[in-house]
């Protein structure tokens, strides 16, 4: 038995055929954009709400930090 003939390929042609066309880029890249903004919006209302909790002196700064890094 022989192997069949493996197909030689033109290297002179383009390869857009095999490409995957970028239609979803767009959206992607607006879906990044639009979670960095939303996670930094959170961010700083969690961090309003949390100095009206515990003040903003930097006493109270260095005990909320202290509390989360005990988490860790």
């Amino acid at each position: 038995m022989t192997k069949p003939a493996l197909k030689q390929r033109n290297f002179n042609q383009p390869i857009s055929a095999a490409a995957p066309p970028h239609r979803l880029l767009p959206l992607l890249l607006a879906l990044f954009i639009g979670s960095g903004c939303a996670a930094l919006i959170y961010e700083v209302v969690w961090l309003q709400l949390l100095q009206l909790v515990i003040g903003s002196s930097a006493v109270s700064l260095d005990d909320w930090r202290s509390a989360v890094a005990r988490c860790f």
